[in-house]
């Protein structure tokens, strides 16, 4: 790895983009439902508390798999229907887009590397694939649901193989926060922790919800 150095400013405003990207797709997919949005905005904020205020001995891997309690809790009520009000109305379409995120969200690795902070595995370049979720979200998106041109396995597949990916991805990242302490001090500082505890943890949420609604037939699609 070479040796380290100053980190662009545009690093972390694609960072904060990114934040306002999955903020723009939660509001619009929960525009009809205020409860909806306060629900969502109110787990985002937990997630990223969660991300910057669990006490620092405590290692990544336990911190990012706290991360996701909340989301699997939120979703796990929303998908029993305890809360009904919360899936009226609720922007499948929209949901989907959220994952854009990650497309950007990508070139942070690759920049941090370039930057002598990361090593090259943990970008595109090299281990990590999820920007073929942040790219392919649109695509499907609209094909699935303005279009209607793809059906429900299609959209399930999609969204398993993209849970895989983020998995992945985060593993990869977080394995390297182990061992990089300048890369770990970076992540949990925001606006990165809210790409590692907040976005990450909301994407996968997503994809299980969606996985659930596809399953239970409420979601609108092609046969």
């Amino acid at each position: 790895m070479l040796p380290a150095m100053e980190i662009p400013s545009y690093v972390a405003i694609t960072s904060y983009a990114c934040l306002f990207i999955a903020l723009a797709f939660v509001f619009f997919a929960s525009r009809k439902s205020q409860q909806g949005l306060l629900l969502w905005v109110g787990l985002l904020v937990v997630l990223l508390a969660i991300g910057l205020l669990v006490p620092s001995h405590l290692s990544a891997t336990y911190t990012w798999l706290l991360s996701f309690v909340p989301s699997i809790l939120v979703i796990g009520l929303v998908a029993s229907q305890k809360w009904p009000a919360f899936t009226q109305e609720m922007g499948d379409e929209y949901l989907h887009y959220f994952h854009l995120w990650r497309l950007p969200a990508a070139f942070i690795p690759l920049w941090l590397y370039q930057s002598g902070l990361a090593p090259l595995q943990i970008t595109f370049e090299g281990l990590n694939f999820d920007i073929i979720a942040g790219l392919t979200a649109p695509v499907l998106s609209s094909l699935a649901f303005s279009q209607q041109m793809l059906n429900r396995t299609v959209v399930l597949v999609w969204n398993v193989i993209a849970a895989l990916l983020l998995i992945s991805s985060n593993w990869l990242l977080i394995a390297e926060m182990g061992r990089n302490s300048g890369l770990a001090e970076l992540m949990i500082s925001m606006p990165y922790a809210a790409l590692l505890f907040s976005l990450s943890s909301m994407s996968l949420a997503f994809h299980i919800l969606a996985v659930v609604r596809i399953s239970q037939g409420k979601m609108q699609l092609a046969e």
